[in-house]
């Protein structure tokens, strides 16, 4: 059973590892705070002066369906969408004619909007988190000539209360984008001692699962290895944990098939004692 529960652990590591390892994991309790009415949806977006993301689709749409299972339940992109654009997503069923006016004629659509309304982009048919998010992140900066943009000094400040609670990924997503393109050099580089600080913690945090498995404590290195990848997604560490996991998993799995191969010939050795009558040894083998 202790095999097993271990087994299940590794497995379990891996999916998030590998999912790191790739790109964005999609794993999060934390939901994309959507809009369901379009008109309150553009006055919010006017009022705090965010973009809009405009998801247009149907009930029966499976595209959709993955985009809300898969992309919308990435942290990363959770974080972004919430805290910096107005997320609105509309039943083109329900209501045809504002689909038709956003000019969407496939589903799922994003449309991509100006907190005035001016319309930047599209993007038809399903898209992965990492490939979103680097939209999305693009869009905030290229949006703020017309509407003023985000502000970097308050994403840096959210950053930090997102840490205080140990909301490590909101923090991540809130300081890439300005580490990587905000204009004022000051701002920029606070982000960027900040994102070294977290590098830092993840380092630390994989050096530790390293350890454990020089020292023979596999199942501790997983999920030290497991709870990195969950907490700081997208690190390097986190990358280099998620192919941890995986070498991890190699080593594991064999030794679980040879010891199944002893069981099964123990169980055959049992079933010849106990046609031979020899109970004892029947019993000591099972």
């Amino acid at each position: 059973m202790k095999t097993r529960a271990f087994l299940r652990l590794i497995c379990l590591g891996c999916v998030c590892g590998l999912m790191h390892a790739v790109g964005p994991t999609p794993v999060t309790a934390q939901e994309v705070e959507w809009r369901l009415d379009y008109g309150k949806a553009r006055q919010e977006a006017e009022k705090k002066n965010r973009p809009l993301v405009i998801d247009v689709g149907t009930e029966h749409c499976h595209f959709c369906k993955q985009l809300d299972l898969r992309t919308f339940k990435d942290p990363a992109v959770v974080a972004l969408l919430n805290d910096r654009c107005i997320p609105l997503k509309i039943d083109a069923d329900q209501h045809p004619k504002l689909a038709e006016a956003l000019r969407v004629e496939y589903y799922p659509t994003l449309v991509f909007a100006t907190a005035e309304g001016k319309i930047l982009g599209y993007q038809q048919g399903f898209i992965e988190a990492g490939a979103l998010h680097e939209r999305l992140t693009k869009l905030f900066f290229t949006s703020a000539v017309a509407g003023g943009g985000p502000n970097p000094s308050h994403d840096i400040e959210e950053a930090k209360r997102a840490m205080a609670v140990g909301d490590y990924p909101r923090a991540l997503a809130l300081l890439k984008p300005v580490a990587e393109t905000a204009k004022d050099a000051a701002v920029q580089k606070q982000a960027r001692q900040i994102l070294q600080d977290l590098e830092q913690q993840a380092a630390g945090r994989c050096a530790e699962a390293k350890q454990l498995v020089e020292s023979g404590k596999v199942p501790q290195a997983v999920e030290t290895v497991t709870e990195l990848v969950r907490v700081y997604p997208g690190t390097k560490a986190a990358r280099e944990g998620g192919q941890l996991l995986v070498t991890l998993a190699s080593r594991v799995v064999p030794h679980e098939n040879a010891r199944t191969q002893v069981a099964r010939e123990l169980l055959e050795q049992a079933r010849e004692d106990y046609q031979r009558r020899q109970y004892l040894s029947c019993l000591d083998r099972c």
